[in-house]
């Protein structure tokens, strides 16, 4: 008897993540109550004032994904460990937490600040697009505690 996973894919099961296939993402991304979310980044704009997530989580990732939300016309929001949920349209001041810093009553915050976000506008399941798996566990953990259903991707295709 296995007591872990063998693969990143039967991890995200255990937890009933559904891993979507690329001909999927787009469809599930347009549905009624979907939030697009990626995580933060390392790579952040200039410390200055409060931004937008555009202007504030720059790596490529995130840049690729705020692209692909807005050529698909999709809300989007970012996974923060400082926020929870860093939605599209809100400017946030700067902060410079790693996710390995935090602790379980931490975790468990940003999940229910995710939560609460989540139901202010009204969205009931989380599409997320993060790479590589293995270092998404963070996010993964705060979306598990917000309780929402969980759609993963690590491909955004093209329309």
């Amino acid at each position: 008897m296995r007591l872990y996973p063998k693969t990143w894919r039967e991890d995200l099961a255990r937890y009933k993540i559904v891993i979507l296939e690329e001909s999927e993402v787009i469809k599930k991304a347009r549905s009624s109550g979907v939030l697009s979310v990626t995580n933060c980044s390392r790579t952040k704009g200039e410390l200055s004032d409060k931004k937008v997530p555009k202007e504030f989580y720059v790596s490529s990732l995130n840049l690729r994904f705020y692209r692909w939300c807005e050529k698909i016309k999709v809300p989007y929001g970012v996974l923060s460990d400082m926020y929870g949920l860093h939605l599209w349209n809100e400017e946030k001041e700067y902060y410079d937490v790693h996710p390995s810093k935090l602790n379980s009553f931490q975790f468990r915050k940003l999940g229910s600040l995710i939560y609460y976000k989540m139901e202010s506008i009204k969205c009931n399941q989380l599409l997320y697009y993060g790479l590589p798996p293995v270092t998404c566990t963070p996010y993964f953990r705060m979306m598990i505690v917000a309780g929402f259903p969980i759609f993963y991707t690590t491909k955004l295709p093209k329309e």
